[in-house]
């Protein structure tokens, strides 16, 4: 078991790319969602590969204990995470591993230019990693958002610019969001969980899930935006991420020929 945890960690870390992402909300905001929310937590997806065990998907928030913001108490909160990730699964009629029997890779989308609460927290995730080192990964991407909407431009400029996405933003959604799906449906030693979080879950975590959504499920834009209030109770995205889903929809159109309803207008 310790082999083959060593080398789906080796195999996963070869695949590694890093970038970034912003936090806006106040200090009192975060505060009150700096520790594990359970009603944050959701499976996304699953696969099953031939001969393979069933890799997962997850969203949530920063996975840490509760207490004081940026509290040098603080520290992963892994029983309770596995309890709701296990929870989450059984409402698809499906079961984990017990803890320890699948590896976990942490895609923290915290911004190390924030001292507090993202460096601090983590530095808590990286610290849990490197305890378990043959049951976890963490990789961290910063997410800056854009600036402008495919809504600024007409038609023709927006279609030329989505093509090219890939090239030019910054958040490099549209590798991320393949690197995921290359990873969940790839056969592993042992069930893979993919864990995809920013502090409160909200909004650099639903510009990531939302643009999977887009390309692997095929759901339509205003659906994807309405999971993201089920899934956080905010009613709405920070403008920069919101652009961004924006940019990736314009993509999975212009680009890959789907139908996804895109919107090209504010929240």
């Amino acid at each position: 078991m310790r082999t083959m945890m060593v080398s789906l960690k080796f195999a996963l870390l070869l695949l590694v790319f890093s970038s970034c992402c912003l936090c806006s909300e106040t200090d009192s905001e975060r505060e009150a969602n700096d520790y594990l929310a359970t009603r944050r937590v959701h499976m996304i997806d699953s696969y099953q590969p031939s001969s393979a065990p069933r890799n997962f998907l997850f969203r949530g928030n920063v996975p840490l204990t509760f207490t004081k913001l940026c509290s040098p108490r603080q520290e992963w909160d892994e029983t309770a995470l596995d309890n709701i990730l296990r929870e989450r699964a059984g409402e698809h009629n499906l079961t984990l591993p017990p803890l320890g029997q699948y590896f976990l890779l942490d895609i923290s989308l915290v911004n190390p230019a924030t001292p507090c609460p993202d460096l601090h927290d983590l530095r808590c995730e990286q610290r849990y990693v490197n305890s378990h080192p043959n049951t976890s990964a963490l990789i961290n991407w910063v997410l800056l958002g854009d600036e402008t909407s495919p809504g600024d431009l007409d038609e023709a400029q927006r279609a030329r610019r989505a093509r090219t996405l890939a090239s030019w933003q910054n958040d490099q959604l549209v590798r991320r969001i393949e690197y995921i799906r290359r990873l969940l449906t790839a056969r592993h030693p042992v069930p893979l969980i993919i864990y995809v979080h920013c502090e409160e879950g909200v909004n650099r975590t639903h510009e990531t899930i939302g643009a999977y959504m887009l390309r692997f499920q095929g759901i339509e834009f205003a659906r994807v935006l309405s999971a993201n209030v089920l899934a956080t109770g905010r009613d709405k995205m920070l403008a920069k991420h919101y652009k961004s889903l924006q940019w990736y929809c314009a993509y999975v159109q212009y680009a890959l020929g789907m139908s996804p309803a895109c919107v090209w207008s504010p929240q």
